[in-house]
């Protein structure tokens, strides 16, 4: 059984931003289904240009995948991958 404050916490806060036909942003999606934790993909393309724009400007990235955690933007895949392990790790789930 995990801890509130552990895995089963972050299932239901994390959020992609990306695009069709990005590959980084499919493995980003691919990552969290293979583990089966929870999230919410946002397209980015069906936005509206100032929502968009929003979220380049406060994620300070270029580039997607966008991912956001609670209110946090902590990177796109790499970083997302980091996330995932270090929870993992934090949670004996390695």
């Amino acid at each position: 059984m995990l801890m509130e404050s552990g895995l089963e916490m972050q299932l239901n806060i994390i959020n992609i931003y990306g695009r069709p036909n990005c590959q980084w942003c499919m493995s980003a999606t691919t990552l969290l289904d293979i583990k089966g934790w929870h999230y919410t993909y946002h397209d980015m393309t069906r936005m509206e240009p100032y929502n968009a724009q929003k979220i380049l400007n406060d994620s300070g990235m270029r580039s997607v995948p966008i991912v956001k955690v609670g209110d946090i933007y902590i990177g796109g895949f790499d970083q997302l991958k980091a996330y995932v392990h270090g929870k993992e790790l934090e949670n004996g789930l390695l």
